[in-house]
């Protein structure tokens, strides 16, 4: 064939259609990688951002200032902390506007940087000085002890479903040092009943213990879902507290219902006492776990676990309660202000109040079986670096150290024994 020769090319094949989306930038994705980018985000952090980014957005709309204006961040921040906001708040807000604005193509120069470091950093010292009994720092949740954990489990019905699962949800979340998502997201075959072998340091002997390896395939500290194994042994001293027990008796409700089958260990259960997605009432947003239960159930059990055991006290949350139904009533009074500096004030008197109510109490949240565990198991002696991997914390994670009691007990008090008489 010479370079003369005529080829026959056949019909050019159809263009397929793909569906698309266009990001803020100007990106054009098709609509499957759209989702998959999506997804790789928890819907709880998309929310979080846009709301921020709305409050700012608003904020600038009320004060005639553009997005994208110099200095709008900072003085977006300064407003919130003379509304009363903490220093929590300042911080996250920060965070998410300045990626935001990276995205929008303004990003924050080193200057507003400055700024804004320096508002959150004038907001911490005043913070820190307190005022009309509110006593600084950030509200932090109350660890479970052992000893409140004990009598949380104590006031569950173990002998019925919801008893069975609740207790296993709470064992579970606390020896895990969980975080409300996780014990929710584990699926049966997630966990493994096993006997290891260990030696008694002082007898030397070798002793068969109970144990139980818990597989985490993602979690907050894991956006890669590379997945973390959680070594539990049992505690043989303590077998009311033992989460290897308490499962074996849910397995025991589920495998009575036909339900020992494959899918989330932590099932939701209705007032009937169907189990599942026989279950009626709210449904999982995720469609392959409409029979688990969700983050929001295991804070739920947790509250109402402690309410039972008398550590959250009726008269505090009454009294927080009614703080909380005074809040419209300020809003619109910031509302009818006349200056900015009045409406600010108007709100922060509101925070303030609140922040009181809420101190007057124990905390106890979906985060306090976490907190509950490091501290524990620190004030057992335990090496910090070995905590901190078994709470699934990076190495040298500030994080960790926050959920740590930083006030020693009296007994590691150094003016114990001083021996001051001559």
């Amino acid at each position: 064939m010479t370079s003369t020769d005529i080829v026959p090319v056949g019909p050019r094949p159809a263009v397929r259609r793909v569906e698309t989306v266009t990001t803020r930038t100007g990106m054009r994705l098709s609509a499957s990688a759209a989702r998959w980018f999506e997804s790789s985000v928890p819907k709880s952090s998309r929310d979080a951002r846009a709301w921020r980014w709305q409050e700012y957005a608003q904020w600038c709309s009320d004060v005639d200032w553009h997005t994208a204006e110099r200095g709008a961040v900072a003085s977006f921040l300064a407003a919130l902390a003379d509304r009363g906001h903490p220093v929590k708040t300042l911080q996250a807000m920060a965070g998410t506007l300045r990626g935001m604005r990276a995205l929008d193509g303004s990003p924050l120069d080193a200057e507003e940087l400055k700024a804004i470091e320096g508002v959150i950093r004038g907001r911490a010292k005043h913070e820190a000085k307190g005022a009309a009994g509110v006593r600084p720092g950030p509200l932090k949740a109350d660890g479970v002890t052992p000893e409140d954990l004990r009598r949380m489990v104590r006031k569950l019905d173990l002998s019925t479903p919801r008893g069975a699962r609740d207790a296993v949800t709470l064992l579970l979340d606390w020896w895990m040092a969980g975080r409300c998502s996780e014990p929710a997201a584990l699926n049966l075959n997630d966990v493994r009943i096993l006997t290891v072998e260990l030696v008694d340091d002082e007898t030397g002997e070798i002793h068969d213990v109970p144990a139980l390896e818990v597989e985490i395939r993602q979690s907050k500290a894991d956006q890669d879902a590379e997945g973390e194994t959680v070594r539990i042994l049992a505690p043989l001293d303590a077998p009311d507290l033992c989460p290897i027990t308490a499962l074996r008796r849910w397995f025991d409700v589920l495998a009575d219902a036909g339900q020992l089958t494959d899918g989330p260990l932590l099932r939701r259960i209705d007032r009937h006492g169907n189990i599942g997605a026989d279950a009626a009432g709210r449904r999982n947003d995720s469609a392959d776990r409409q029979g688990g239960i969700t983050a929001r159930t295991v804070r739920t059990i947790i509250k109402t676990a402690a309410r039972a055991a008398g550590l959250i006290k009726a008269e505090h949350e009454q009294e927080v309660a009614e703080v909380w139904a005074t809040r419209k009533e300020a809003v619109a009074a910031a509302a009818a202000a006349e200056t900015d500096t009045e409406a600010s004030g108007i709100l922060a008197g509101w925070r303030q109040a609140l922040r009181k109510a809420l101190q007057q109490g124990r905390r106890i949240t979906g985060h306090s079986m976490r907190r509950g565990f490091i501290q524990a198991a620190l004030r057992s002696k335990k090496p910090p670096h070995q905590v901190a991997a078994h709470s699934r914390h990076a190495p040298k994670s500030r994080a960790f150290w926050e959920y740590v009691d930083r006030t020693p007990d009296w007994s590691q008090s150094p003016t114990m024994h001083l021996r001051l008489v001559a």
